[in-house]
């Protein structure tokens, strides 16, 4: 088995969201924006100095790399559209052999769920796993918004060289979804809560998934339940037209 280095988590931001540009720097819940909420979680179990914004050069992400000075982490910026070269340089930037990729866009993103995911990696020799459903699916290419995806650079550099497609460089691991013949990938069972939720969303993509997500965020830190998974899942099912406009939102962006 391997006795791997700890990754370096790269939180993938930018400002110029098409269907919500500036989501990223305005405030989400108690007087803070959505990245610097994962910041704060993140931190809990990720040394600060192996945290990384990558975002892009546009001088429309100059607030990012100045969130990053503040919060006290590493900030790289690369292209705006080739994410994977982003995040290869990133990674031959601050050094890193393996990598947790984290979407800005989910606040409720679950540190247990990615500790897990360290521990099985630390103790292997895949070169990237993540969670699947019982059907296969890659959580990845689900809308719950509450997982990330931990890989080898060398995984990423090898996407890149067999393939030049824009989609595959824009949308990181898909390439690895549709060939998974290619790759020493593991996929572990997605827990118990949400194993049979796909109905569940929790990604800010549009002006009405801020507004319905920063109400059940700051609904639920003002309760003395937690934001983990199995208490999320009994607040939204208490809201039924917060389910049903996830499920709307869920047909609309199939992915």
């Amino acid at each position: 088995m391997a006795n791997r280095k700890r990754p370096f988590a790269f939180l993938q931001i930018r400002t110029g969201s098409t269907r919500l540009p500036g989501k990223m720097l305005r405030e989400f819940s108690g007087g803070k924006s959505i990245p610097v909420i994962m910041l704060h979680q993140l931190k809990k179990i990720i040394p600060a100095e192996h945290i990384v914004i990558a975002t892009t050069v546009s001088p429309m992400d100059d607030p990012l790399a100045e969130m990053a000075i503040q919060q006290g982490v590493q900030c790289f910026r690369g292209d705006e559209n080739d994410v994977l070269q982003r995040f290869i340089d990133a990674a031959d930037f601050v050094k890193a052999d393996f990598i947790l990729r984290i979407c800005a866009d989910n606040p409720f993103l679950q540190n247990r769920y990615i500790e897990d995911l360290i521990v099985a990696f630390e103790n292997s020799d895949y070169e990237y796993i993540s969670y699947e459903f019982p059907d296969g699916t890659p959580i990845m290419r689900s809308h719950i918004g509450m997982f990330a995806e931990i890989m080898s650079m060398d995984f990423l550099r090898r996407i890149s060289g067999f393939t030049r497609e824009p989609f595959y460089h824009e949308h990181v691991t898909n390439y690895l979804y549709d060939h998974r013949d290619r790759f020493n990938a593991h996929f572990l069972p997605v827990p118990a809560p949400l194993c049979f939720r796909r109905d569940v969303r929790l990604t800010v993509d549009t002006e009405e998934d801020f507004k319905n997500l920063s109400e059940l965020y700051t609904a639920l830190c003002q309760t003395d339940g937690s934001l983990e998974a199995e208490n999320l899942i009994t607040e939204i099912d208490r809201r039924p037209r917060l389910l049903e406009y996830m499920q709307q939102e869920i047909r609309r962006n199939a992915k």
